[in-house]
């Protein structure tokens, strides 16, 4: 396995290196390095291959990541899962830097000019910059909720979703450019 990669469960969901991430003391937990997605603008991530595993008719996503830039990029994506750039499925996380806003989104984020009946978001005000933040997203068949830092920021009620995507789940770029996320992931 891969240093900083390396899935340490009984999962071994292990990912690869694109291009060049970096890591930078400390992590949000304090035991090591996060893993360092700027500042430049740039294209640098992890790719977890799709697996069995990730397909559940409820679901979990947990991070910590920290926002060191909130000016470059339009799309910053700590965690993305959706078989285009476009994000017409799955699931993912973006700050979006022209309206300061956070958003946790399934199935199609909300600027999809069509979204499917099953699309869903909660869009926030951008939590601190500089800083780690733990976020939780989490889809249990009826609610869509966002936790940040330990406390619901925000849920909305959701519909069965469409079938999963098939597509790497993406760790600190979103799959487009202006969609890197120029700060820190950590686990």
């Amino acid at each position: 396995a891969i240093e900083g990669a390396a899935d340490s469960t009984e999962s071994a969901h292990h990912g690869s290196f694109v291009g060049a991430p970096t890591f930078h003391a400390s992590s949000a937990t304090g035991n090591g390095y996060g893993m360092g997605f700027g500042p430049a603008v740039s294209d640098a991530h992890v790719s977890i291959p799709h697996h069995a595993d990730f397909v559940q008719s409820t679901f979990s996503v947990e991070f910590w990541a920290r926002l060191d830039d909130a000016t470059t990029n339009e799309w910053s994506t700590p965690v993305v899962k959706s078989s285009s750039n476009q994000w017409y499925d799955g699931w993912g996380f973006y700050d979006r830097q022209s309206v300061g806003r956070f958003t946790f989104w399934v199935d199609a984020y909300d600027g999809s000019p069509s979204p499917p009946a099953s699309a869903r978001y909660i869009s926030i005000p951008r939590p601190s910059t500089g800083i780690y933040h733990h976020y939780v997203g989490t889809y249990d068949g009826e609610t869509l909720s966002l936790y940040v830092d330990g406390v619901l920021a925000g849920s909305t009620a959701a519909v069965a979703l469409t079938p999963p995507s098939t597509a790497p789940i993406l760790i600190g770029y979103g799959g487009a450019s202006q969609s890197g996320w120029p700060g820190a992931v950590d686990e």
